[in-house]
């Protein structure tokens, strides 16, 4: 259920124009998108455990934190990954500010991503 919800994600995020994985890869090489695990992570919604609530993050990534390119693009992806996002069983809540990650210079911002899924 879990490892399914994931792999929808990344599908209905295929043409955001920025590899996506659907797990964390060893190295990534921005501008990326990656989905890791939210919170709560794994809720079930029925007694016999068909029908959950999982909860995704995406992480976008960019690498140029110190101009107005690394935001642009970021803001971009942002709004690609919502459109792509809209009347799917992907539901995008409240995006918080991006932020410089301070060993490695990278800008990025994880988007919360809540979805139902049934069995």
């Amino acid at each position: 259920m879990i490892t399914e919800a994931r792999e929808h994600l990344a599908q209905a995020l295929a043409t955001l124009g920025v590899p996506v994985h659907a797990y964390s890869p060893g190295t990534v090489s921005p501008p990326a998108a990656v989905i890791v695990p939210g919170d709560p992570y794994f809720t079930t919604l029925t007694l016999a455990g068909t029908s959950a609530s999982i909860g995704l993050e995406v992480e976008l990534i960019t690498s140029t934190a110190a101009s107005a390119a690394g935001a642009a693009t970021l803001d971009g992806l942002i709004t690609a990954a919502a459109e792509l996002l809209a009347g799917t069983a992907c539901h995008l809540g409240p995006v918080p500010a991006p932020r410089r990650e301070p060993d490695s210079g990278l800008l990025t911002v994880r988007l919360p991503v809540t979805i139902h899924w049934r069995e």
